[in-house]
């Protein structure tokens, strides 16, 4: 009896859906469903009434199923389909990718926002929470119930909330940065918007798939203190503040086991931090769901209905081969997935009246509104030597980005050139160009050979596309994966970096844009640039968000999520040799057909010490540090009292607009832990954060409640989280 899932859901889960057609591919069932011959329990039984506590309903219906309905609960119906009990009244439901949006290849464009790294520039859990919220009802209304028997899109295939432990991660622009407290948060946010319209989110990867080289092979050591201060903290932060409903693992090894299997790894989300979500293997991560149910696995995704596997399986259970009490928690946790997400209630008035409500908003003033608010908060000036903002000058808008789409189109839904997995198609995309010229006017924006010399001012739109940024779509020893280096995208004859320097030496005034979902290396040409940005993916609107913002109709208020250094190998991850990154391998790949197989490790030899921690501890001077970001106003932050509760803080800072023009600012409180016994403290970690908008001269207080959870320290010597012992400092930027 095999467990690995066929070929084609695996080429379908890896990203191949261009070579089943457009979008992804949702198979029809090829077996009769589970208890398709047993009578259907009564139209009044207690499960059915959705005005009951979900652990009730679980409680009535547990003791109706059969055996191979428990079974079945655990498997996936199709590639990106589940459920379908219809005895029970259990609904089959779809399960899309995410990425600025709902991926829908197969449908007309969604609301595109900008890619997630840029919420975490953003630091505001409220636009996050109304992002996921917007991204939940347009994940119903693109994929409605009843429409070709595949069901209602009810599950949403993130967030990312990996680690940027190296700047040359490939999907560094899905993931949130390289904090673990932002990540958390922000992701957080995220979910209770997505959830707050009954999709269920499955934030991934869980865990340490923090770069794409070898990701389906590669076994990760990591030491333990590393593992819960940083890798899996993020995912903890959801677990404990949002109650996220689902989590997806990831496709490594961690400590020699694959992470589906790990119940060493997994028990430590499910059960010491107490997540009642369901734990769903990375498409095609399922290595045998015996083992992966004993370590924790609930439901295994892209499978077909197989009523023979679901036999061989309860044969197992009976035999002790898989654990009784792990397959029962399976089983609970997968029906309470179910219920949450309104699978058992579906057709029902209130579910089609949600339904109703977020077909309304697809594409509304308000998720376009929402796509252009988050390009605005989270855009980043990286210098400005006070030529910015702009008053009614002409402009060249010039540059490999000038007027490119980074999104899916009608014409082109290929996954591999828009993002992997993070992909979506847009019904709108506005260019850096046709920004620009909307908001300066087109006889005032210039393009072409000659533009350089004859306009006032010059936009250079690089940085790096999704040639660069993207999932490693495919199996085994896939190449390239991650980012070959931090230099722009080489995208013409020339570099980037020389088109650049050229310009400058036309014309002076030269403004710099950076696309693109990690660090980049500005040292060749940052003394000849007047000002620089980072702008992400920026979505649907960017373009024109970037033209007002250079303008000066809007005020830049984006912050850096991650540090920018001036060489790769100031990151420590990368300075300690290939062991650290991207790991290595005992004996050279081979050849299993196709595929290029073995069994490569590398090991977290940095430790805590990850993004801004390691820059501060060894005395590394960025060219960014995290948190940078410039505006059009001044501010002024500062501590104005500190009190303390035992483990409990309650820290007051003040925020003031000394400037001239309005403006947001994300308010940062860093902790500064004295050094313990058994661990090294890093100089300062964030602690919490807040964004604000203030008009000139307004103040605003801002109370920050922080202690145990937020200052903690995992101890290796005692194995577990203590409370650092002596004087805390707090300092707020």
């Amino acid at each position: 009896m095999r467990y690995c899932i066929a070929a084609f859901c695996i080429a379908s889960a890896m990203g191949y859906a261009e070579d089943f057609g457009p979008g992804y591919a949702v198979d029809a069932a090829v077996a009769a469903p589970a208890g398709a011959a047993c009578a259907a329990p009564a139209d009044d039984a207690p499960y059915r009434d959705a005005s009951l506590d979900i652990e009730k309903r679980i409680d009535d219906l547990l003791p109706r199923l059969t055996a191979e309905e428990k079974v079945h609960l655990l498997h996936f119906t199709s590639s990106m389909t589940t459920g379908r009990i219809p005895r029970i009244g259990l609904a089959v439901f779809r399960t899309p990718d995410a990425g600025g949006g709902v991926r829908a290849a197969d449908r007309p464009g969604i609301t595109y926002f900008p890619s997630p790294i840029a919420y975490a520039a953003a630091f505001d859990k409220p636009l996050a929470r109304e992002i996921g919220r917007a991204m939940g009802a347009e994940t119903r209304a693109t994929y409605p119930d009843g429409e070709d028997g595949n069901g209602a899109a009810r599950m949403l295939l993130g967030p990312g909330a990996n680690i940027a432990r190296t700047p040359l991660g490939g999907r560094n622009f899905e993931y949130f940065g390289e904090d673990p407290r932002l990540a958390g948060e922000i992701a957080a946010a995220w979910i209770e918007g997505l959830q707050s319209v009954k999709v269920a989110p499955c934030m991934k990867h869980y865990c340490f798939n923090d770069q794409e080289r070898d990701r389906t092979l590669i076994d990760v050591r990591c030491p333990e203190r590393a593992a819960r201060e940083i890798y899996i903290r993020p995912f903890e932060i959801a677990a404990r503040k949002a109650d996220a409903w689902a989590f997806m693992s990831s496709y490594n090894k961690y400590r020699g086991e694959w992470t589906s299997h790990n119940a060493a790894l997994n028990d430590i989300l499910l059960k010491e931090y107490g997540s009642t979500g369901a734990l769903i293997p990375d498409w095609g991560g399922c290595r045998g769901m015996p083992q992966a149910i004993n370590g924790g696995t609930t439901i295994e995704s892209s499978t077909r209905e197989d009523p023979a596997r679901d036999k061989e399986e309860l044969r197992m259970l009976a035999e002790g081969k898989i654990d009784r009490a792990r397959f029962d928690d399976s089983v609970r946790r997968a029906l309470r997935l179910y219920f949450r997400v309104g699978a058992f209630d579906s057709g029902s008035a209130a579910d089609r009246a949600l339904e109703d409500e977020c077909k309304a908003l697809l594409r509304s003033p308000a998720h376009r509104g929402l796509a252009r608010r988050a390009a605005a908060e989270s855009f980043v000036m990286l210098k400005n030597d006070g030529m910015l903002p702009l008053k009614g000058r002409t402009v060249a808008v010039l540059g490999p980005y000038a007027d490119f789409k980074h999104a899916m189109s009608e014409s082109d839904t290929n996954l591999k050139r828009h993002g992997g997995s993070g992909a979506i198609k847009a019904a709108q995309e506005i260019t850096p160009l046709e920004g620009f010229k909307k908001v300066f006017g087109e006889e005032n924006v210039f393009t072409g050979e000659d533009a350089a010399a004859k306009a006032d001012i010059v936009v250079y739109c690089g940085g790096t596309d999704h040639a660069y940024d993207r999932e490693a779509i495919g199996w085994g020893h896939v190449m390239p994966s991650d980012r070959p280096d931090i230099m722009l995208q080489k995208t013409g004859a020339r570099s980037q970096e020389e088109e650049i320097l050229a310009l400058a030496k036309v014309n002076p005034n030269l403004i710099v844009v950076l696309n693109g979902g990690g660090p980049l290396s500005v040292e060749d040409w940052h003394e000849s640039a007047r000002a620089i940005f980072a702008i992400w993916y920026g979505g649907e609107a960017g373009g024109e968000v970037l033209a007002q913002m250079v303008k000066g109709e809007i005020n830049p208020s984006g912050r850096l999520p991650y540090t920018y250094a001036k060489k790769l190998e100031d990151w420590y991850s990368i300075s300690l040799g290939e062991k650290s990154y991207p790991g290595v391998w005992p004996e050279k790949p081979r050849k299993e057909g196709k595929r290029l197989v073995g069994e490569p490790w590398q090991e977290y030899l940095d430790g805590i010490w990850v993004g801004y921690r390691a820059f501060d501890k060894f005395g590394i001077a960025p060219r960014y540090p995290f948190g940078h970001g410039l505006s059009f106003t001044t501010w002024e932050t500062r501590v104005v009292d500190i009190e303390r509760a035992g483990d409990s803080f309650s820290i007051v800072c003040e925020v003031a607009n000394a400037g001239t023009m309005t403006g947001r600012r994300a308010v940062l409180l860093f902790a500064s832990k004295p050094r313990q016994p058994d661990a090294e403290m890093p100089a300062k970690e964030l602690a919490a954060f807040e964004s604000v908008e203030l008009a000139p001269g307004e103040k605003k207080r801002i109370e920050f409640a922080v202690g145990f959870e937020e200052l903690k320290y995992w101890s290796e010597k005692e194995n577990r989280w203590l409370m650092p012992k002596g004087d805390i400092a707090f300092r707020a930027e």
